[in-house]
């Protein structure tokens, strides 16, 4: 007898045995060849593991965009914190040369009111004394707010650049 005449004798004799070895391989072989899915956290589909790491890899793409549009905005909110302490600080600046200015006025205003409430005659020269202090002290404020609305359109003009 032949061996391949004894393997057909086996298998006809064991045949269920044989049918299930056969297929138990088949099931080793699917299990070991093809990747099991699984469904997918994020589009709750059906996926393999390179569909997943697919996916994750867009996830991640899309927090890259997210957080460099957040470092955009958080950059232009501080350009316009700095802009507005800047108003902030110049305003402040103009706020007191004016509270000076509007100071030396009265002392001037007080200086030649005293003179004529204490009876003394106003002479030219005192009128004149204050009349120079005032366009001292208006010429100095006008110059200050002058630079500052020079500053401001240069800073306007830095900041569109």
């Amino acid at each position: 007898m032949d061996v391949w005449h004894k393997i057909m004798n086996f298998g006809d004799h064991e045949r269920w045995k044989v049918i299930g070895v056969i297929i138990g391989l088949i099931i080793f072989i699917f299990l070991i060849g093809c990747e099991m899915p699984i469904k997918s956290p994020i589009s709750g589909e059906k996926v393999t593991r390179t569909d997943y790491q697919i996916e994750i890899q867009e996830q991640e793409n899309n927090l890259a965009v997210m957080r460099a549009k957040i470092v955009m905005l958080e950059d232009e909110y501080n350009r316009v914190v700095g802009r507005v302490n800047a108003y902030n600080i110049a305003a402040e600046k103009e706020f007191v040369e004016a509270e000076e200015f509007r100071k030396n006025l009265i002392n001037v205003a007080s200086g030649v009111a005293t003179t004529v409430a204490s009876g003394e005659p106003l002479s030219a020269a005192s009128i004149i004394a204050s009349l120079i202090g005032l366009m001292g002290v208006g010429g100095a404020v006008g110059g200050v707010i002058d630079a500052n609305r020079k500053n401001k359109v240069i800073e306007k003009l830095k900041s569109e650049t």
